[in-house]
């Protein structure tokens, strides 16, 4: 059981604050770090899920004790954003008409 560098308590809050919660209380962890949060939400499962599947972070355990769930989380080493460059002409980001196309 790895042990966390932050403890988050979200219980008596529902969908979406232990999300959020958590979204914020990873911001302040560095690559690799441990955030362990509990929840009483019955959705909470669900959400962690999809949302450390969404952002790259690992969801490393997931214990239950009656209706308090614990969950650990490890930051992800990297962002999973897509950063995309604008370019200065928007034209560029379009494709070429078949009469501009060299042969």
């Amino acid at each position: 059981m790895p042990v966390a560098d932050l403890m988050l308590d979200c219980l008596g809050l529902f969908c979406p604050m232990p999300v959020l919660k958590t979204r914020e209380a990873m911001k302040r962890l560095g690559p690799g770090q441990i955030l362990e949060m509990t929840s009483d939400d019955p959705a909470s499962e669900a959400d962690l899920k999809s949302w450390t599947s969404r952002t790259g972070n690992e969801l490393v355990e997931i214990g239950r004790n009656g209706a308090v769930f614990r969950f650990v989380i490890r930051k992800a080493w990297r962002s999973s954003k897509i950063i995309v460059q604008q370019s200065k002409n928007p034209i560029e980001l379009t494709r070429r008409p078949k009469f501009l196309r060299k042969s």
